[in-house]
């Protein structure tokens, strides 16, 4: 009866994180398929040259706009070259644009809305004007101004989506920074003689980590989107670079003798930024310490 008792009134045992993730996605209904495409892409961007054995740049003047056949999986473009490769070369590009510009909107954002949310004053009243300033901005415009000013191009791209993430890790780090300084365990830090930095580091932006985490998963997927959003526009990755929003904008205008031009790298796009956002909801559940039980 005692050994029977402990055993019910026992708690089950702690999960890790990673085991609490994997579970939220085995359960969500669209985990797996969002995890496959996810992973898939991912393998596309590192590993393109040897899914493909045709040049993305390569053009074949008597395939002109060909629909999807043996020879060519997806079709032809209007200048002969092979979709599939392309679409798999693109891979690269969107993948380095969302998982590049979110790090920079982590690395200026998190760490500037830490600092003014802990030490608060002048500090803290600059960096919430200045993230109003841009926050008054709508995302996509934010970034059409910063590339028409530096120009266009993959790096600049980067940048510009990178700068259009600031103010929101700076506010999600900002709100942290403030309801963490008042607890306790920072206090007997300070207490014990911890230096500012020491505190910031290991207490502050360590218990940060969760939303930054989750919005970060969540932001790749809009940055994908925004710089497929440029290069449409022209005003991000220039021909003939193999870019998903590149090769959209270059393929409209046969829209309707060769639809197969626009359709698979638009779906390419539509599932990546699908799948990504379908995980992020996962794993912001799975950190929420109110659904892990």
């Amino acid at each position: 009866m005692i050994e029977h008792a402990q055993g019910r009134g026992a708690r089950p045992a702690a999960r890790s994180p990673w085991a609490v993730i994997w579970r939220r996605v085995r359960q969500h209904r669209l985990g797996p398929g969002s995890l496959a495409v996810v992973s898939l892409v991912v393998m596309c961007a590192a590993l393109a040259p040897y899914l493909v054995g045709s040049d993305p740049l390569r053009q074949r003047p008597d395939m002109l706009l060909e629909p999807p056949s043996r020879d060519a999986p997806l079709g032809t473009d209007e200048l002969g070259r092979d979709v599939l490769s392309r679409v798999v070369y693109g891979a690269r590009y969107s993948v380095a644009i969302g998982l590049v510009s979110v790090a920079l909107g982590v690395g200026v954002g998190a760490a500037a809305g830490t600092v003014g949310g802990y030490f608060g004053g002048r500090a803290d009243m600059v960096l919430t004007w200045t993230v109003d300033v841009l926050m008054a901005f709508p995302g996509v415009l934010l970034a059409i101004l910063i590339v028409s000013v530096v120009g266009s191009g993959l790096a600049n791209v980067m940048m510009a989506v990178g700068l259009f993430s600031v103010p929101v890790f700076a506010r999600i780090a900002r709100s942290s920074a403030i309801q963490l300084r008042a607890q306790e365990f920072v206090e007997a830090a300070r207490a014990l003689g911890a230096g500012h930095l020491r505190v910031l580091w290991h207490h502050v932006l360590r218990n940060s980590l969760a939303p930054i985490v989750v919005y970060s998963t969540l932001r790749v997927a809009t940055a994908i989107l925004v710089g497929a959003s440029l290069s449409f526009l022209g005003l991000g990755v220039a021909p003939p670079t193999p870019e998903w929003g590149t090769m959209i904008s270059t393929g409209r205008e046969y829209f309707r003798e060769a639809p197969h031009v626009v359709i698979f790298p638009g779906l390419a796009i539509f599932l990546t930024v699908l799948s990504v956002n379908f995980l992020g909801d996962i794993l912001r559940d799975a950190l929420d310490p109110r659904l892990r039980e």
